[in-house]
């Protein structure tokens, strides 16, 4: 199968999360069939530079209404019970910073535990390797059960990259 776009990759993990939050929504009633298996492969995989890709025309019979609003990157609650890490490259483009910023400050408004990092320089991909310097020491405490020191109080968005 060939691999996904990140604009695929996004709308695909945006489906999920429709019928994670509303079980009665279907998305395979707007995916064509190459767009099912994309779908299918999107929970499991992040798409890599160079992959040959679905082009977006033919995934989608209809785009889902209610991904034409804003309110698509809403959640009900980002309030976690564990401590969350999260990386953000700054160079991302299939997780934009401002949406990641948006994602970390939700959370530490529910109260949750955040650790938040930005990676200069750094996309999708390269977040993950760049990240071990602050992930790693981030899990050791949590398995240790080490209390998680957040820094929502702190926490500033992402600087625009031109």
């Amino acid at each position: 199968m060939e691999g996904l776009a990140k604009n695929e990759h996004l709308l695909f993990l945006v489906l999920h999360k429709f019928q994670a939050l509303d079980p009665a929504f279907q998305p395979s009633d707007y995916l064509t069939d190459a767009g099912k298996r994309g779908f299918a492969a999107a929970i499991t995989s992040c798409p890599l530079p160079g992959d040959p890709t679905i082009p977006f025309d033919d995934v989608l019979k209809v785009m889902p209404d209610r991904a034409k609003t804003e309110s698509m990157e809403e959640y009900p609650t980002l309030r976690f019970a564990q401590p969350v890490f999260i990386g953000t490259g700054l160079a991302d483009t299939a997780a934009a910073p401002e949406f990641q910023y948006g994602i970390a400050s939700a959370a530490c408004r529910e109260g949750s535990i955040v650790e938040t990092h930005y990676y200069p320089g750094q996309d999708h991909g390269g977040t993950v390797n760049a990240s071990l310097i602050d992930s790693v020491p981030f899990v050791k405490k949590l398995f240790a059960g080490q209390p998680i020191t957040e820094n929502c109080a702190t926490l500033k968005a992402p600087p625009t990259i031109k």
